[in-house]
């Protein structure tokens, strides 16, 4: 229950509103001035003092009265939210409509002498608890008053930098980040307060002498958040939080390349500066490369020492790492392809046939330039793939160049592991790929090895798992394991969407360049059932082949060739098939036991010639399902006519399945059965 004291207070502004609403003003202000001399501690008192000035358009007095507020009140809600209202107005003054629209409350804030202005700011800015609230005001005590950046910058700075999230991952639900790197760094930066230590400086009072080491350490900070934004946004990632911007993309690495800038100039490379416009973000992957190596005297073609100066050094490294996962993002964006809609994927494989012995161990080759491997990045929907080769190849560039010398890889290696870029799936997508491109296909199943330990079994990662355990297909095909390849593709076949997409399984690759024969081809595969189906059949076709063709050979060999021969049999039937060879192997065998036929042979021809063997040769046929015929004995010329019987009747039925889709019978085939090359030792 309120006070006799509390409710004299009370009554008093009553009267002096309710005076305020008749347009008494002298009498309103007769009450309020009453009020004051008797609760002078009282904030209501003077907060509504303020308003009545502020209503009779008092601004001077209403100036006075606001200072005696954030004097005495600061930790007052309502003066918060007045002086959180002013300083949003204050921040708008960095736009034009901003600087033109009228305000009453900025008018009396822009009364008050400078001193005065800070102490109002600086004063409601320590009582406020909320950090993103308490930077938003320091931002603009900083502009208004660029000595305090000694201070209240660095103090802010720290302050961001524990209050945002331990690593780089959380970037789009991280507003802290977003206003230290687009808004706190970029004033630190250019700050004429804060400058570097050099043997011939000398510190002048407010003057704040730090090390190179130090700044760069704002630029490791925002290139971090700058590259996490853009990638968790693509891949969609949360809603932007109050206080964020709505950098990502191009904007994003335009945004770094400033503030790169910012730091250079504060750093005094003067030689970077001066090349601004042979690294600038708008120019082509290639073009930034060039003018990179120009800059640094590193060659990439020539292998000679790579020693410029200590300035110079610092700079081109931070520039390679920009550029590095800048390309590496743009390649990986191109070949995952994600919308609100749907998601598209593929995956960067190497054309074995162009080995000069299929499946079999690869011998070890020696080391190849690169116009040596083709690559071919084209994708449906798309014009032209030279933009992405380009992004590829000078991602590769980057990293060669990171690693070129012990200072730079050492100093790039502490950035992933401080940026934790292990957990970033993109860049060790890219890497697998990159070292595919180098040929290095132990490293390649290494990496994807990892991956797959990682995997989570749920839709959203669905493309990912199919695009890992492809390529991991296709690496251990590449080694010669044709164990774990056949394993894995049957594996594979169960992760397949229903859906098709469109998508390629095989894109024609560009000719070689005159007098160029590439010893090895890359091209990307749809992951789609329509593109890996096809891929992974060929494979255990091959691998089972050769089981066959053996002596390895076993009737369940025999029987799972036949059934694999089914698929694209128009196409087959018309090229050499291996369909009479093994018509003539059955025979020479003398046998053949394959229970689990009729499950999956549904091609007519492939039925016209096991009968033609039953009814025109002695070999003994067991092919009846053990299941449905518990009795069944193998079928050979002049049977019994009841088992002939019950053949005719298999066959018939059989012959009423020839309509049947052969890709939904051999998927169901290599998700069922073991086939005979993962169980056969190689």
């Amino acid at each position: 229950m309120p006070s006799i004291e509390e409710d004299d207070c009370l009554w008093i502004v009553q009267k002096a509103k309710e005076k305020l609403q008749e347009n008494l003003r002298h009498e309103a202000h007769a009450w309020i001035l009453t009020a004051k001399s008797l609760f002078p501690f009282r904030f209501i008192v003077q907060y509504e003092a303020f308003k009545l000035h502020l209503a009779c358009n008092e601004l001077q007095g209403a100036a006075q009265t606001l200072v005696e507020l954030c004097t005495r009140f600061q930790k007052e809600e309502e003066l918060q939210k007045l002086v959180g209202q002013l300083v949003d107005e204050l921040s708008g003054l960095d736009s034009l409509e901003g600087a033109e629209s009228k305000s009453e409350l900025r008018d009396v804030f822009e009364l008050l002498p400078p001193s005065s202005q800070k102490t109002v700011l600086i004063g409601t800015a320590e009582n406020i608890v909320d950090v993103l609230w308490r930077a938003k005001i320091t931002i603009v005590i900083l502009k208004r008053f660029p000595e305090t950046v000694t201070t209240l910058g660095l103090d802010l700075y720290d302050s961001l930098a524990q209050s945002s999230s331990g690593t780089c991952t959380s970037a789009v639900s991280d507003s802290h980040r977003n206003v230290l790197v687009t808004e706190l760094i970029p004033l630190l930066a250019t700050s004429g307060w804060i400058v570097i230590d050099q043997p011939t400086l000398r510190s002048s009072g407010q003057t704040l002498v730090l090390k190179t080491s130090h700044i760069c350490q704002w630029l490791e900070v925002s290139a971090c958040y700058l590259t996490t934004i853009t990638v968790e946004r693509t891949l969609g990632g949360k809603n932007l939080a109050i206080g964020q911007s709505s950098l990502s993309g191009k904007a994003a690495w335009e945004c770094l390349h400033k503030i790169f800038l910012m730091v250079a100039e504060k750093c005094g490379w003067a030689q970077i500066v001066l090349s601004n416009k042979q690294i600038s973000p708008h120019l082509p992957a290639k073009v930034r490369w060039k003018g990179l190596e120009y800059v640094s005297g590193f060659s990439s073609s020539q292998r000679v020492p790579f020693d410029p100066p200590r300035q110079v050094a610092i700079a081109c490294f931070y520039i390679s790492v920009f550029l590095f996962f800048e390309t590496a993002w743009s390649y990986y964006s191109h070949v995952h392809q994600i919308t609100e809609n749907s998601a598209k994927c593929w995956a960067l494989i190497e054309d074995v046939s162009l080995e000069s012995r299929f499946l079999k161990v690869k011998k070890k080759q020696e080391e190849q330039q690169a116009h040596s491997v083709l690559v071919n990045l084209q994708t449906p929907g798309t014009k032209s793939s030279d933009s992405h080769l380009e992004n590829f190849f000078v991602a590769i560039d980057c990293y060669n160049f990171l690693h070129s010398c012990n200072t730079y890889r050492s100093e790039f290696s502490r950035l992933c592991q401080q940026w934790n870029t292990s957990d970033w799936s993109w860049l060790v997508a890219f890497k697998a790929d990159m070292m595919l491109y180098k040929g290095d296909i132990e490293a390649v199943r290494r990496i994807l090895q990892h991956e797959r330990q990682k995997m989570k079994a749920n839709e959203r990662e669905k493309l990912e798992n199919v695009r890992v355990l492809l390529q991991l297909v296709n690496s251990y095909l590449l080694l010669g394991d044709i164990k774990n390849a056949c394993n894995l593709a049957t594996e594979l076949v169960g992760l397949l969407p229903d859906d098709k997409v469109e998508g390629h399984s095989h894109p024609e690759t560009p000719p070689p360049p005159p007098g160029q024969v590439p010893s090895r081809s890359l091209y990307l595969i749809g992951c789609t059932n329509e593109s890996i189906l096809p891929y992974v059949i060929n494979i255990i076709t091959y691998a089972v082949k050769d089981v066959v063709f053996s002596d390895a050979c076993t009737d369940v060999a025999i029987g799972q060739l036949l059934v694999l021969l089914q698929y694209n049999w128009t196409r087959n039937k018309a090229d050499p098939s291996p369909l009479m060879p093994l018509m003539s192997l059955i025979k020479k065998r003398g046998s053949f036991t394959y229970q689990k036929f009729f499950n999956y042979v549904v091609v007519v021809d492939i039925l016209e010639e096991m009968m033609y063997i039953i009814n025109h040769t002695n070999t003994k046929i067991n092919i009846l399902n053990q299941e449905n015929h518990p009795r069944s004995r193998a079928v050979t010329r002049g049977t019994n006519s009841k088992v002939r019987e019950e053949l005719l009747q298999s066959m018939e039925s059989q012959l009423k399945r020839c309509n049947e889709s052969i890709n939904n019978i051999l998927t169901s085939f290599l998700i069922q059965e073991k086939l005979c090359v993962a169980i056969t030792d190689e």
